[in-house]
């Protein structure tokens, strides 16, 4: 995943497009003098910071099995913050992620880090969730992964419907937790996360 690194000469080109906003809306005048002042860079420098200016590459550390094992790796309640794509406000809440091992196990702060990166940027929940499933994926090649995202989205309970409160979910089951053999483990999965 690939995040801006905006020059010192982009971010005050945008410091200067966002004032011109708030003037061509009629707000810059409303906000006072001690605003004016820093608004402008304090708005572009969260911006960074959420399309993930800031972050780091994972160093995703994987662990052989010692042994074959049918047991279910569980890391949750993850706390999250994003920009939805459509109207650039935040998105917030956890991320529940669960795998089967096949040869190897990732180190339990892998997951958070993951969560981290995928989280970053102007997303759709739905697109975050199967995402994380792919990465997951492709670095533990477990039997099964699971994801769960609950999250509010200021864009509905702010304006709009204005809807506080409410909960969004997205659920994405990869490998064994499709069979059918496995409902109870997906049963089991909902269960940790919504007892």
């Amino acid at each position: 995943m690939e995040f801006i690194k905006p020059s010192d000469d982009a971010k005050e080109i945008a410091q200067i497009h966002y004032e011109t906003m708030l003037r061509a809306l009629g707000i810059w005048d409303l906000m006072g003098e001690e605003p004016q002042k820093r608004t402008p860079t304090r708005v572009v420098e969260s911006f960074c910071e959420f399309f993930g200016n800031n972050l780091e590459p994972i160093n995703f550390t994987t662990f052989p099995m010692s042994s074959k094992t049918d047991q279910m790796v569980y890391v949750g309640d993850i706390d999250f913050a994003a920009l939805c794509a459509h109207h650039h406000l935040p998105f917030f809440g956890k991320c529940h992620v669960a795998y089967y091992p096949d040869k190897k196990v990732c180190g339990l702060s892998k997951i958070p880090r993951a969560i981290e990166h995928f989280t970053h940027g102007a997303l759709i929940q739905e697109d975050v969730a199967e995402a994380l499933a792919d990465y997951l994926e492709k670095k533990l090649d477990p039997h099964g992964v699971a994801v769960a995202i609950e999250a509010e989205h200021t864009c509905m309970s702010l304006r709009g419907v204005k809807k506080p409160g409410h909960r969004t979910v997205s659920i994405v089951y990869r490998g064994t937790f499709n069979h059918e053999k496995r409902a109870d483990d997906r049963n089991t999965f909902v269960h940790l996360w919504r007892p």
